[in-house]
């Protein structure tokens, strides 16, 4: 199983991997045009299927896909969501009785989040979201996230825990090529006019060029179109359950 995210990566470098190994591969995602947009640009084999599922979901994965998959990837998805607690606990319901293992990559802090809430929550632009398109971020006070993961994927049942963290740095060089990168994120442009989006993301430029500029020792001219990500690959197994 494979919770979309990525899917152009998926298909030029993980599918060519995988598909001689696995009888089927199940992309999910909260999306449904993303889903259609998939089925109809990257349908490359019959083993492909696509599931409409919120990996966050309370209630658990849907019943025809629960305890159906050997192993289960999500790239760059749960920083999304907001409980990870429930979606390990499907991603672990997603795997067979008999085991598996999940493979897991998201951010653990990205600056364009930090930088979305503390502008969406001023009060220049408060009056317009009224707080909608907060990003969640699980690990903002946690003095060791990597530990405290580790213990969130034990907790839900997985064996065999292995996290790690690596400092990235994305640089778009120009105005135009960051802007066109960041505008799916950017949700507070839905309650703005064009005008207003134009200097929020002028606004929006600046501070995360001060971030980066803090975070690499520079000034805010040399990290302009730069953003600091800590992005992590964690893995854990579902041991075997005999009845």
């Amino acid at each position: 199983m494979w919770a979309l995210g990525q899917e152009i990566f998926f298909i030029s470098h993980i599918y060519p991997l995988v598909k001689e190994k696995c009888s089927k591969i199940v992309l999910c995602d909260i999306s449904k045009e993303m889903l259609e947009y998939c089925r109809k640009h990257f349908h490359v084999s019959d083993k492909l299927d696509y599931k409409l599922f919120d990996i966050a979901e309370k209630s658990g994965p849907p019943k025809e896909l629960e305890g159906q998959f050997d192993h289960v990837t999500s790239m760059l998805v749960l920083h999304w969501v907001s409980d990870y607690r429930q979606s390990l606990k499907n991603f672990y319901q997603l795997l067979r009785p008999k085991g598996g293992d999940c493979i897991l990559s998201f951010f653990f802090d990205n600056h364009v989040f930090h930088t979305c809430n503390h502008l969406g929550s001023s009060p220049k632009w408060f009056q317009y979201t009224q707080g909608k398109g907060q990003f969640h971020l699980e690990f903002l006070n946690s003095k060791d996230p990597i530990t405290d993961f580790c213990n969130m994927m034990t907790a839900e049942g997985f064996q065999n825990v292995e996290v790690k963290m690596k400092p990235v740095v994305y640089n778009y060089g120009n105005k135009e090529n960051f802007k066109e990168n960041m505008i799916s994120v950017l949700h507070i442009f839905d309650f703005l006019t064009k005008a207003q989006q134009d200097e929020f993301f002028d606004e929006f430029v600046d501070h995360l060029a001060q971030l980066a500029a803090k975070k690499l020792g520079t000034s805010p001219q040399n990290s302009k179109y730069c953003i600091c990500i800590d992005l992590v690959v964690a893995y854990g197994q579902k041991p075997c359950v005999i009845e």
